[in-house]
């Protein structure tokens, strides 16, 4: 992953800067005050931190589907919320197509070095549990939310849920990570197969549910057209 140039992706040579990677140089910018904020905030305010910038994060993503998503077959919806609990969330994100509906959850966190690197696949499975597919918290993470999200969606009274989302006979359930991890094939496998093996599809035979994807938001940027 070429951490080091990450840190330090300048090169000084006397009196002249050289910039080793742009896409390195661009990361920094944007991620390095963010992480640098954090280690010096004490223990009681680093997690209030880290939530203002899962918000600004998630805005992030539905900014990108709203700029690029083609607006003549497809709708965006930030935020989404029930019609019987407006303080309730659907999901991050979705958008529509028809009778499709993309889901989308947006994750901050980022894996860190020693477990990325670790060579422990019981500490990467961990990480992965903890982050990504059940979490510690009440709202859950991101696997364990998407199947609440669509168990409530194929289960409730129409009333409950939005009135452009009662016509949905497709879901696709997708992970947005801030961490490159979320682009690696193995991690969107394992995703998957936890996924898979806490969705019931016998309660959904009116639905058709696609496999869970995952993918970095670099991934999505670059995927977007310029």
């Amino acid at each position: 992953d070429f951490e080091y140039i990450k840190n330090s992706p300048y090169f000084r040579d006397n009196d002249v800067l050289y910039c080793l990677d742009y896409d390195f140089a661009l990361g920094k910018l944007e991620s390095g005050a963010l992480w640098n904020v954090l280690r010096k905030l004490p223990d009681n305010e680093q997690d209030p931190y880290l939530s203002f910038w899962g918000h600004v994060f998630e805005d992030h993503v539905s900014w990108i589907l709203e700029t690029y998503a083609s607006k003549k077959f497809n709708a965006v919806y930030a935020s989404p919320r029930y019609q019987d609990d407006s303080q309730k969330e659907i999901c991050d994100t979705v958008v529509i197509c028809g009778t499709t509906a993309i889901i989308i959850e947006a994750k901050l966190g980022t894996c860190p070095t020693k477990t990325r690197y670790s060579g422990n696949f019981k500490k990467m499975r961990s990480y992965l549990e903890e982050k990504l597919v059940v979490g510690g918290g009440k709202k859950g993470a991101a696997v364990k939310q998407h199947l609440n999200t669509i168990a409530k969606l194929a289960s409730s009274d129409p009333s409950v849920i939005p009135h452009w989302l009662r016509k949905i006979r497709k879901f696709i359930p997708v992970v947005i990570t801030r961490d490159e991890i979320g682009s690696c094939w193995a991690i969107n496998g394992y995703l998957n197969e936890r996924f898979e093996e806490q969705l019931n599809r016998k309660d959904f035979k009116a639905f058709t549910i696609t496999p869970l994807i995952c993918m970095s938001v670099s991934t999505l940027e670059r995927c977007v057209r310029n």
